[in-house]
Protein backbone atom coordinates (compact mmCIF):
# COMPACT_ATOMS: atom_id res chain seq x y z
CA UNK A 1 0.00 0.00 0.00
CA UNK A 2 1.09 3.51 -0.76
CA UNK A 3 1.25 6.39 1.67
CA UNK A 4 -2.43 7.20 1.14
CA UNK A 5 -3.53 3.59 1.41
CA UNK A 6 -3.70 3.04 -2.33
CA UNK A 7 -3.14 -0.56 -3.50
CA UNK A 8 -0.11 0.34 -5.64
CA UNK A 9 0.86 -3.03 -7.11
CA UNK A 10 -2.74 -4.09 -7.73
CA UNK A 11 -3.49 -0.74 -9.42
CA UNK A 12 -0.38 -1.00 -11.58
CA UNK A 13 -1.17 -4.54 -12.71
CA UNK A 14 -4.78 -3.60 -13.43
CA UNK A 15 -3.70 -0.65 -15.60
CA UNK A 16 -1.18 -2.74 -17.52
CA UNK A 17 -3.71 -5.52 -18.04
CA UNK A 18 -6.19 -3.00 -19.44
CA UNK A 19 -3.83 -0.83 -21.52
CA UNK A 20 -0.64 -2.82 -22.06
CA UNK A 21 1.37 0.07 -20.63
CA UNK A 22 0.65 3.00 -18.36
CA UNK A 23 1.92 5.74 -16.09
CA UNK A 24 0.87 5.66 -12.44
CA UNK A 25 1.23 8.35 -9.77
CA UNK A 26 1.26 7.38 -6.11
CA UNK A 27 2.96 8.06 -2.77
CA UNK A 28 5.74 5.88 -1.39
CA UNK A 29 8.28 5.87 1.42
CA UNK A 30 11.72 7.14 0.46
CA UNK A 31 14.85 5.40 1.73
CA UNK A 32 16.66 7.58 4.27
CA UNK A 33 13.66 9.89 4.72
CA UNK A 34 10.59 9.93 6.92
CA UNK A 35 7.13 10.04 5.46
CA UNK A 36 5.77 9.42 1.99
CA UNK A 37 6.59 11.24 -1.21
CA UNK A 38 4.86 11.56 -4.59
CA UNK A 39 6.25 9.18 -7.16
CA UNK A 40 5.49 8.42 -10.79
CA UNK A 41 6.01 5.07 -12.46
CA UNK A 42 5.77 3.65 -15.97
CA UNK A 43 4.94 0.01 -16.55
CA UNK A 44 4.75 -2.06 -19.73
CA UNK A 45 4.01 -5.67 -20.57
CA UNK A 46 6.82 -7.52 -22.33
CA UNK A 47 4.61 -9.73 -24.46
CA UNK A 48 7.07 -12.49 -25.44
CA UNK A 49 7.23 -13.70 -21.84
CA UNK A 50 4.17 -12.02 -20.32
CA UNK A 51 6.15 -10.09 -17.74
CA UNK A 52 5.50 -6.54 -16.57
CA UNK A 53 8.49 -4.22 -16.40
CA UNK A 54 8.38 -0.87 -14.72
CA UNK A 55 10.40 1.96 -13.32
CA UNK A 56 9.60 4.77 -10.93
CA UNK A 57 11.03 8.10 -9.88
CA UNK A 58 10.37 10.40 -6.95
CA UNK A 59 9.04 13.70 -8.29
CA UNK A 60 11.13 15.64 -5.76
CA UNK A 61 14.34 13.99 -7.05
CA UNK A 62 13.52 14.97 -10.63
CA UNK A 63 12.80 18.56 -9.57
CA UNK A 64 16.11 18.75 -7.70
CA UNK A 65 18.03 17.33 -10.68
CA UNK A 66 16.45 19.87 -13.03
CA UNK A 67 17.21 22.72 -10.60
CA UNK A 68 20.87 21.67 -10.40
CA UNK A 69 21.10 21.47 -14.19
CA UNK A 70 19.58 24.94 -14.53
CA UNK A 71 21.95 26.44 -11.98
CA UNK A 72 24.92 24.88 -13.76
CA UNK A 73 23.67 26.15 -17.11
CA UNK A 74 22.99 29.68 -15.78
CA UNK A 75 26.43 29.78 -14.09
CA UNK A 76 28.09 28.99 -17.41
CA UNK A 77 26.51 31.98 -19.17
Amino acid sequence: RGGQGEPVVADMLSLVKEKGESFYTYTWSKPGSKGYYPKIAFMKVFEPIGWVFGTGEYIKDVEEDIQKECITWISSI
